[in-house]
C-alpha cells in the first residue's frame, strides 16, 4: 500500500466546547515519567506538567535515550504527518475520561498546530530533548496524555500559570518557561481548540445490529434485511435475534426516550417507500416492546423512506446498507455499571493465528511479492476512569525495513466503513469481543468525513526487530479478562466482487485486565 501525501491545509477542527481555567491545581508539578522502547532504544519520557493561562494549557515534555543503539527522531515519531506537514509533537492528545472528552492540539485559522517543531533526535549520551503542545486548558487538577508510540501517562498535572514551578525565576519544569506565545503568533480567542466528545462503536449479530453512544445519545442501526424480507413489513423468524441484541443496548439505561426510525432504499416511488418504512418502525416498535420492558421510556415510531441514506450509491450493496431501522435514543440517566465476568460463549471464527493471555502472536502481511511478519503481545490492558486502555508491543520480525505499519489498520477506511485514506497505518483494526458483541476503539468526529480513533493512527519507522508501543482506547467491558481480536476485513468493491482490506487477522484470548 502507498502512503498518503500529507494534506497541505487542513481543515480546523470544530470548537465543542469553550475553555475555561482550572477548578483545582495539582499538589504536585512533577511530571509523570516512563521509559518506553522505541525503535532500538529505551527512552525516558517525562510528561507535564500542563500549565494554564488565558484559556490554553501548555504541556511540557522531556525525552532522552537511556539505553540501546542508534537514534529516534521523536519529532517525526510524535507528528501529524497529514496536518501542516511539520515535525514535531502535534499527534499528542489528551484525554478526559470523566467527562469522556479528547483534546487534539490548538490549531490557528489556517490549520498551523501550536506546538514546538524539530526533529528531537535523541541517543544514548545526548541532551535531553524538550518539547511543548498546547491544548485547550484542562479543567480538572490532572489529566491523561496519550503520547505515540509511546503510550499513556495518567495524572499528569494540571497547574495554573501563577503556581507552576520556575513561576518566579524564569526557569520552568522543563528546560525553561515555554509559553504560547512561543508556538504560535495567534491570539488565545482566535485558536481552534477542543475538547470534542469522544463516541463508542459496537457490532453484534455478525455486524447486522450497530451501535453508536455519545455522551448525549445512543443510535442502535438493525439491517432491514435481517429483518423483513424484500418489499414486506411482516418481521421474519430471524429478527428476534436482532432485536433482542438491540434491546439489551437501550435496556442498560433506566429511562429515557426513544425513537424508533424506519429507512428503505431508493427502489420503487417516493410515497411508496415512505409509507413502508412507516409500517417496517411500527413494527420493530411492536416487537420490541414485547421483548424488552419499555415501560419507563418516552416511545416514537417515524419513518423516513429513502430521504435519508446512510451512505451514497444506488448499488445493491449501497442499498442494503440504506435498508435499516434506527433505534435513537436519549437516556435519562447513566449506563447501568457491570463487573460480572462475561461468559463469551462461542466466539466469531477467527481465520488468523490465535494465542492466550500475554503470549506473543506472529503475522504475515502480504504486499505483492514481498510479505512482511511482525510479532504482536499485549503489554498491559488496564480498566481505567471507565475505560479499557491496552498497550501492545509490536516488533518488526522481517528482514526489511517497515516505513509505514499497516498491519493493525482497517486499510483505508475507519471502523464504520467511511473512507479516510489518511487512516491507513492507524491502529483501529483491534476489537475486543465481550459476550456476542465486538467492541470498537472509541474515536471523534475531527471534521466531517474524518473520524479518528482513540488509538495510534500512524504508525510508522520499524526497522528489523525494532519495536515500538501501540496504545488503543476502547469503552469498559465487564470482566476480569478480555479477547483481543483483529478480524479480516472486506469491502465490496463491485456488487458481485469484493476484497480483503486491512491487516490480516488474529485474536488473543483470555488477556488478563488490571486496574
Amino acid at each position: 500500500m502507498t502512503a498518503c501525501a500529507p494534506a497541505e491545509t487542513p481543515v480546523p477542527v470544530p470548537t465543542v466546547v469553550e475553555s475555561v481555567e482550572p477548578e483545582a491545581v495539582a499538589d504536585l508539578a512533577e511530571p509523570v515519567t516512563r521509559v518506553v522502547h522505541l525503535q532500538g532504544l529505551d527512552i525516558e519520557v517525562a510528561v507535564g506538567p500542563v500549565v494554564v493561562e488565558d484559556g490554553v494549557g501548555v504541556l511540557a515534555i522531556e525525552a532522552r535515550a537511556v539505553s540501546g543503539e542508534g537514534d529516534v527522531m521523536l519529532g517525526i515519531a510524535w507528528a501529524n504527518p497529514y496536518g501542516a506537514g511539520r515535525p514535531g509533537p502535534d499527534a499528542v492528545r489528551l484525554l478526559d475520561a470523566e467527562a469522556g472528552l479528547i483534546s487534539t492540539v490548538a490549531q490557528d485559522a489556517s490549520g498551523r498546530r501550536a506546538a514546538s517543531t524539530g526533529i528531537y533526535g535523541v541517543e544514548v549520551g545526548g541532551e535531553p530533548q524538550h518539547m511543548h503542545v498546547a491544548f485547550a486548558a484542562p479543567t480538572t487538577p490532572t489529566v491523561t496524555v496519550l503520547v505515540p508510540a509511546a503510550g499513556l501517562f495518567v495524572d499528569v498535572p494540571v497547574v495554573a500559570s501563577q503556581d507552576a514551578p520556575g513561576a518566579d525565576d524564569g526557569q520552568g519544569p522543563a528546560a525553561g518557561r515555554v509559553t504560547l506565545a512561543d508556538l504560535t503568533d495567534a491570539d488565545p480567542g482566535d485558536l481552534e481548540l477542543g475538547p470534542i466528545p469522544m463516541e463508542s462503536y459496537t457490532e453484534q449479530v455478525g455486524g447486522q445490529v450497530r451501535t453508536r453512544e455519545t455522551v448525549d445519545e445512543v443510535t442502535v442501526e438493525i439491517a432491514s434485511d435481517v429483518l423483513f424480507a424484500v418489499d414486506e413489513d411482516v418481521l421474519s423468524p430471524q429478527a428476534d435475534a436482532a432485536l433482542d441484541a438491540a434491546g439489551r443496548q437501550i435496556a442498560a439505561y433506566p429511562a429515557g426516550a426513544l425513537r424508533v426510525v424506519g429507512h428503505t432504499d431508493d427502489v420503487a416511488s417516493e410515497a411508496y417507500n415512505q409509507a413502508l418504512s412507516e409500517r417496517r418502525a411500527a413494527a420493530v416498535a411492536a416487537r420490541l416492546g414485547e421483548l424488552v420492558d419499555l415501560g419507563a421510556y418516552e416511545v416514537s415510531v417515524e419513518g423516513r423512506g429513502e430521504s435519508e441514506p446512510a451512505v451514497a450509491g444506488t448499488g445493491e450493496a449501497q442499498r442494503a446498507v440504506n435498508r435499516r431501522v434506527e433505534l435513537r435514543f436519549t437516556p435519562a440517566g447513566d449506563r447501568a455499571a457491570d463487573d460480572a465476568q462475561v461468559e463469551l460463549g462461542v466466539l466469531p471464527e477467527s481465520t488468523g493465528p490465535t494465542v492466550s493471555g500475554l503470549a506473543e502472536v506472529t503475522v504475515e502481511q502480504v504486499f505483492g511479492s514481498q510479505t512482511r511478519t511482525f510479532r504482536l503481545a499485549v503489554a498491559s490492558m488496564r480498566r481505567i476512569d471507565g475505560y479499557l486502555v491496552g498497550e501492545l508491543t509490536l516488533t518488526n520480525a522481517g528482514a526489511d525495513d517497515a516505513p509505514l505499519v499497516t498491519v493493525l489498520a482497517a486499510g483505508a477506511w475507519d471502523a464504520r466503513g467511511t473512507f479516510d485514506a489518511s487512516l491507513q497505518a492507524a491502529a483501529n483494526r483491534v476489537t475486543l469481543i465481550s459476550g456476542d458483541t465486538r467492541v470498537y476503539p472509541l474515536d471523534y468526529v475531527v471534521r466531517e468525513g474524518q473520524r479518528d480513533p482513540v488509538a495510534d493512527r500512524i504508525l510508522t519507522g520499524l526497522g528489523p526487530e525494532e519495536t515500538m508501543t501501540v496504545t488503543v482506547v476502547w469503552p469498559d467491558v465487564p470482566g476480569q479478562t478480555v479477547t483481543l481480536d483483529a478480524p479480516q476485513l472486506r469491502k465490496q468493491v463491485t456488487d458481485s466482487v469484493g476484497v480483503d482490506v486491512g491487516g490480516p487477522p488474529f485474536r488473543i484470548t483470555d488477556v488478563p485486565v488490571t486496574r
